[in-house]
């Protein structure tokens, strides 16, 4: 199945605005005006002229496919260019929408228009009103009135989830670099690619604008503020860059360099302010001097965790931060679906015995300290810590000739070794309670899950 419903009609009306839209991009990339079959020619004609009732009467299949044709020889970059050049109306916006939406089957270019498409209106509609958009399914399907689309699958009401958490994830950024550094841009357009046809659901089409507007909103926002930072830092430098809203109106992965330059300078900037607080951090303990015990030997104390990692240079806080929200996202999925058997990631597929997936079923207070809360919490635990590292070694490989953004990368890794290393111990020890309480199937339980938790971070280490 290609398309989650039925066909819906191209009117008259909408087929004389399609056209007009496509065969000029296609006039333009000819050098000339495409010669027009003679039917075609004859339909326009008669579209232009059309009102009332003869303008909603639908188009005929040759039509259909005309428009078609043409929109195979347009790039989503040109129509972005040409919508935004034009000042296209919105009745033309609407038309175009359900003219991509209705196609069978959707090729390559299909979904990224819909979904630039769809998010251009709505912020016409928000820049003429003045006001903030909302959730825009209610718009959304009455735009695409006359389709008949089918209730959402149970993967993609997953998926959906998953949308969810990555705008949580958003909340937590503070600065430009982690946005870049985190791949979320990459991971959302990963997402967005997993609906396969029901990514033109009315349903998901509003979620996907929702996470555009707001990714969009939290990019413009610590752009801003970095090229402010990056202008002070390298006055020279922040000549290159162009305007911030010209900027974020291209498409990513012609920007990437751009995004990579400023946030190799935000980082730079950032390193440079760290070491003058570690500079008069260090002054300040000398002037202090080591903590003594009675009799003036000095008093040694083991470093925790936490201070081991920031003596890396790395922050113990936001790692942590992101492995919880990682956590909580999986069990929403799996609560979505209670017989989820595997996560899906860029890197493959992690599978999860019965009992790793059961433990995300319930969330117990973090007060309770009852072995079935102790159980689920450090299975859950380790699982989030393996989809971490799912996540993160893939993107290590890829940006190692990066000094900064790889540094991101390598950190989330010692983070998740160190963190991964105490998991185990954690659930060594519960497997030995387990075991004397005369659970021996429960024991079996933590140390398979020990096991494979181990597998992950002889791997990582291998990296060290």
């Amino acid at each position: 199945m290609d398309t989650p419903g039925s066909e819906a009609v191209i009117t008259a009306k909408e087929f004389f605005e399609l056209h007009s839209i496509l065969s000029e991009i296609v006039k333009k990339l000819l050098g000339g005006v495409p010669p027009v079959p003679e039917s075609v020619q004859e339909s326009l004609a008669r579209a232009e002229s059309a009102s009332g009732a003869e303008g909603e009467k639908p188009i005929s299949e040759q039509d259909l496919r005309w428009v078609e044709l043409l929109n195979l020889a347009v790039e989503p970059p040109m129509l972005r260019r040409s919508l935004k050049s034009r000042k296209t109306s919105e009745a033309a916006i609407q038309a175009l929408i359900r003219f991509l939406v209705s196609k069978k089957p959707h090729l390559r270019g299909d979904r990224e228009k819909v979904d630039w498409v769809v998010t251009y209106l709505f912020q016409v509609r928000e820049e003429r009103k003045g006001s903030p958009g909302g959730w825009f399914t209610s718009e959304i399907e009455n735009i695409l009135e006359g389709f008949d689309f089918l209730p959402l699958s149970m993967p993609g009401e997953e998926m959906l989830l998953e949308i969810s958490a990555l705008l949580d994830e958003l909340k937590y950024f503070r600065k430009f670099s982690e946005i870049t550094e985190s791949r979320i841009i990459q991971r959302g357009r990963y997402l967005k690619g997993q609906f396969g046809a029901e990514f033109f659901h009315p349903t998901v089409l509003a979620a996907i604008v929702n996470y555009n507007f707001l990714l969009g909103r939290k990019i413009q926002a610590l752009l801003q503020e970095t090229i402010r930072k990056v202008s002070q830092f390298t006055p020279a430098s922040s000549e290159t860059f162009p305007d911030t809203q010209e900027l974020l109106q291209r498409d990513y992965r012609a920007i990437s360099d751009v995004f990579q330059q400023l946030t190799a300078l935000d980082r730079k900037a950032e390193l440079d302010e760290e070491q003058k607080k570690e500079m008069k951090k260090g002054a300040a303990e000398k002037k202090r001097g080591p903590e003594q015990e009675a009799g003036g030997a000095t008093k040694a104390k083991p470093q925790s965790l936490e201070e081991q990692l920031i003596d890396l240079g790395i922050d113990p806080g936001r790692h942590a931060e992101q492995l919880r929200n990682r956590i909580k996202e999986i069990g929403m999925r799996i609560r979505s679906n209670p017989a989820t058997t595997s996560l899906s990631y860029p890197a493959g597929a992690l599978l999860l015995s019965d009992w790793e997936a059961k433990a995300f079923l319930t969330e117990y207070p973090a007060t309770e300290e009852s072995f079935r809360a102790e159980f689920a919490r450090s299975v859950t635990s380790a699982i989030g810590i393996i989809a971490r590292m799912d996540e993160e070694l893939p993107a290590y490989f890829e940006t190692k000739g990066a000094e900064h953004l790889w540094k991101r990368h390598c950190d989330a890794l010692v983070y998740l070794l160190y963190e991964g290393r105490r998991q185990l111990e954690v659930l060594g020890e519960l497997a030995r309670s387990s075991e004397k309480r005369g659970l021996a199937d429960k024991s079996k339980q933590l140390l398979s899950t020990a096991e494979k938790l181990e597998g992950y971070l002889g791997r990582v280490a291998g990296l060290f």
